[in-house]
C-alpha cells in the first residue's frame, strides 16, 4: 500500500543532494530535483510524461496491472454471480487512484509538473514554520504525511 501512495511522489529517489543521513529531502529544492531525477529514470520511453505501464514498472508491479480489470465477475457453483478483485485489481486501483490525485489535468500521463506539484503540496504541509526546510522535529511530527515521499526513497 505504501508503494501505491507513491503516486504522488512519483518521481523521488535518493540522490547525493540530500544532505542528510536518513535520505530525505530537507529543502523544497532538494525534493524537487529529486523528483525531476526519478521522473527522469521512471519516463523510460523519454515521451516526458509517465504513463500507467511505466508507473507500474516504476512501482515494480507487472506492467499488466495498469490495465487490469480491478475486479472479476464470475458465476459460482451455485449459479449466483461473484465478484473477485482481480490478481492485479488491487494494483489497478492503486494506480487509477495516483492517477486522480496527480493528473490534473486529466489526460492520464503524469507530467513532472503535476509529480512537483503533488509532492510540494505535501512538503509544504509537513513544513510547519513555513521556513523551507524540514527540521528532524517536523519530519518526525509529518511522518505520516511523508510517508509516501519515503516510500518512493525506500527508506
Amino acid at each position: 500500500m505504501r508503494k501505491a501512495i507513491f503516486v504522488t511522489v512519483m518521481a523521488m529517489a535518493a540522490t547525493p543532494l540530500l544532505a542528510q543521513a536518513d535520505g530525505v529531502p530537507r529543502t523544497r529544492a532538494a525534493m524537487e530535483q529529486a523528483i525531476a531525477q526519478r521522473f527522469t529514470a521512471s519516463d523510460t520511453n523519454k515521451d516526458g510524461a509517465i504513463d500507467r505501464a511505466e508507473a507500474a514498472r516504476a512501482l515494480g508491479m507487472s506492467p499488466t496491472a495498469a490495465r487490469a480489470a480491478p475486479f472479476e465477475y464470475s458465476i459460482g457453483a451455485d449459479g449466483r454471480p461473484q465478484l473477485h478483485v482481480s490478481q492485479d485489481g488491487a494494483a489497478a486501483g492503486m494506480l487509477q487512484m495516483m492517477f486522480g490525485q496527480v493528473d490534473r489535468n486529466g489526460d492520464g500521463m503524469l507530467q513532472l509538473a503535476e509529480a512537483q506539484a503533488a509532492a510540494r503540496q505535501r512538503f509544504d504541509r509537513a513544513d510547519r514554520n513555513r521556513d523551507g526546510t524540514l527540521s528532524g522535529a517536523e519530519i518526525e511530527a509529518a511522518r505520516t504525511e511523508l510517508a509516501p515521499m519515503l516510500s518512493a526513497l525506500g527508506l
